[in-house]
């Protein structure tokens, strides 16, 4: 009993990590958008490219006849590649890889999710630096097993479809760098169903 309660105390940790990395970033970029005088001659909504990088914790949501065999959560690394396309849409490629599902090295199982996203922003540019938007995205889902275990299901690597459904807000420190936060949902189908995850992403864009 003490060891779960410890496995979950520490699952919980990334989450409170992210949190705080949350509150920090929304400490700076408040403080920031209310002290801009430059801010009505600058639009932050503008048409143009962007590329990001993120650092992402992803919970596991596996269905339970494979979670049960001691898949946990992990961290994850996703760039993204994109033009908006006004002030209330974008649209971007992305690339995700996941870390070891097994750290117990009983076998490395990692997740590779590339694909394309379509970004809604419902209030345009009128917040300024501060931008929310919804997200829906299509891609390809590969699981990546390194080291077979033959007393599990998880015995092959698999290639099929992914959907990402999300929503998140970009915070502009200026003209071309804002922290983005995102949350999102991976349902995947086919060949590698039963392995959805929640990503929660912290990570940095830039403007050109």
């Amino acid at each position: 009993m003490r060891a779960q309660r410890l496995r979950q105390f520490e699952s919980t940790r990334p989450f409170v990590s992210l949190a705080l990395g949350c509150l920090v970033s929304l400490c700076i970029a408040l403080p920031a958008a209310a002290q801009d005088e430059d801010d009505e001659e600058t639009d932050y909504a503008r048409e143009g490219w962007y590329l990001s990088a993120s650092g992402v914790f992803v919970y596991e949501q596996w269905d339970g006849s494979i979670s049960d065999i001691g898949a946990e959560d992990t961290w994850a690394l996703n760039f993204r590649a994109g033009t908006r396309i006004s002030p209330w849409a974008a649209a971007e490629v992305a690339l995700e890889v996941t870390g070891d599902f097994f750290p117990d090295e009983r076998q490395d199982f990692s997740v590779v999710h590339a694909g394309v996203n379509a970004r809604v922003y419902p209030l345009g540019g009128m917040l300024g630096r501060i931008q929310p938007f919804g997200l829906l995205g299509l891609g390809v889902v590969s699981t990546v097993v390194d080291h077979r275990d033959r007393s599990t299901d998880l015995r092959q690597s698999n290639v099929d479809w992914g959907f990402r459904p999300g929503a998140g807000i970009d915070f502009y420190y200026t003209e071309n760098v804002a922290v983005s936060l995102e949350g999102s949902y991976v349902w995947t189908v086919g060949d590698v169903r039963n392995i959805d995850h929640v990503s929660f992403g912290l990570g940095v864009l830039y403007r050109f």
